[in-house]
């Protein structure tokens, strides 16, 4: 039966986008401040890589995530998972904590400050299994803020506190093909997550604003067998940082794990399976494991581990340049889906939509 234009339209309309986490943290140095000067907000911009199965497709923008609470005037306490209706949406953010308890927040997201700002959208020629039309990539950027909870805020370990959110950015989805040996793979995002660390400033109450870790702007990027955006292959689960300032850095306390925890950045000891061995190359050039790594400005750290069944990985690192602490960096990326792309069980309910309409008198079946 041909499936009436009207139906296949609207199906194509309709198919949801596809949302897919990821998380950031930062661990911030206290400012210097003058006499009669207190914090009265932080700013964070970051950027992040949004994609589509397909060409052409107009992206969802990157949202701050959300989780569910019990709301304490309701009693006895809701089970969010059972009566949603009874709990509240709260941001996923990590509120200026200590970075060695992640306890006592010492700020608090600011209500409605997070913004996204689109790029431009890119169609890319990728035609592999299971990506049969291109796809559509744009890279965004967003901005948050926090606010001290009471001042003077009391700074952790190291005189630095944590700050974090998770966002919710399109992600293309799509299944491996299956070579027959052991198990189908799980479906998983077409290109690694795609991270930018762009700026961070204290707002002091004089209207001063303080530039923290001013040299240590980066790019990161995580996956497990994707693609770039030149259509090549990375094989293997895969950590790229890229240090995007104009000066040299140093990466020290570099640890990577596998994670079922979708939210570990904030959990004081997630459950993990720690990653060693890794092949580690600096533009291409192979490098032994070290306890600390320096990268030239412009230049790109490899990362390479055996692939993983966990659906999460975790990278984190201190930063320093020139010799002074910039910021601790923790990204969290999702690189494997349990469930079925949610476009292919929409295209489902779409065909049998199809197959529940009749066509119309004088209409001929195809």
């Amino acid at each position: 039966m041909r499936i009436p234009t009207a139906v296949f339209v609207l199906c194509l309309a309709a198919v949801p986008a596809r949302a897919g986490d990821i998380s950031f943290s930062y661990n911030f140095a206290a400012p210097n401040l003058g006499a009669n000067q207190s914090i009265t907000q932080l700013d964070l911009g970051v950027t992040m890589q949004s994609s589509a199965l397909g060409k052409n497709v107009v992206l969802a923008n990157p949202a701050l995530a959300t989780t569910l609470v019990p709301n304490p005037f309701i009693m006895p306490t809701p089970n969010c998972a059972v009566t949603p209706q009874f709990c509240m949406a709260v941001p996923r953010t990590i509120d200026g904590v200590d970075p060695k308890t992640l306890a006592n927040p010492q700020f608090f997201y600011k209500p409605n400050s997070f913004t996204a700002t689109p790029g431009v959208a890119t169609n890319i020629n990728l035609v592999k299994p299971g990506i049969p039309a291109g796809t559509t990539v744009r890279t965004d950027a967003a901005a948050l803020s926090w606010e001290p909870a009471a001042n003077p805020p009391v700074f952790g370990a190291k005189n630095q506190l944590k700050f974090g959110a998770t966002l919710s950015v399109q992600t293309a989805i799509f299944t491996p093909p299956n070579k027959g040996i052991g198990m189908a793979p799980p479906p998983r995002p077409v290109y690694p997550s795609k991270a930018s660390f762009s700026s961070a400033t204290w707002l002091l109450s004089d209207n001063t604003k303080v530039n923290t870790a001013a040299l240590a702007a980066h790019t990161i990027q995580m996956g497990q067998d994707v693609f770039d955006l030149n259509n090549n292959f990375l094989p293997g689960l895969i950590f790229t940082y890229t240090n995007d300032a104009m000066n040299d850095v140093t990466l020290a306390d570099l640890a990577f794990f596998t994670t079922s925890d979708g939210n570990a950045l904030a959990e004081l000891d997630p459950q993990a399976t720690f990653l060693t061995d890794a092949l580690v190359s600096l533009n291409g050039l192979s490098l032994p494991t070290l306890s600390s790594y320096d990268v030239p400005s412009g230049e790109t750290l490899r990362f390479l581990f055996a692939d993983t069944s966990d659906p999460f990985f975790v990278a984190e690192a201190d930063v320093s340049a020139e010799g002074v602490f910039q910021l601790g960096y923790g990204y969290e990326a999702q690189v494997q889906v349990a469930e079925p792309p949610s476009w292919t069980v929409f295209a489902l309910g779409c065909a049998a939509l199809a197959f529940g309409v009749r066509p119309r008198a004088g209409v001929s079946r195809g």
